[in-house]
């Protein structure tokens, strides 16, 4: 009888052990996916500002595309 609880405990003590580096690796996934989740919003918030000088830039090409018959024409004049 003594064994068998020796046994038991010898049991426990393995699928202790075992859940407790089951819960130390999912801490440091957990800690590893934070980490990735702030450097993702930090990459987002840099990038939102880059959507804006990029619309800025589109615009003023849209603008500019515009004018480029006439400068065309002008430079056409100027030439001949």
């Amino acid at each position: 009888q003594i064994q068998e609880a020796q046994k038991r405990l010898d049991e426990l003590r393995a699928n202790y052990e075992k859940q407790m580096a089951e819960k130390e690796q999912l801490r440091r996934d957990c800690e590893h996916m934070q980490m990735m989740l702030e450097k993702a919003s930090r990459l987002i918030n840099g990038l939102a500002s880059e959507k804006v000088r990029w619309e800025a830039t589109v615009a003023d090409l849209e603008q500019q595309i515009g004018y480029v018959t006439g400068d065309c024409l002008l430079a056409a004049a100027f030439l001949s």
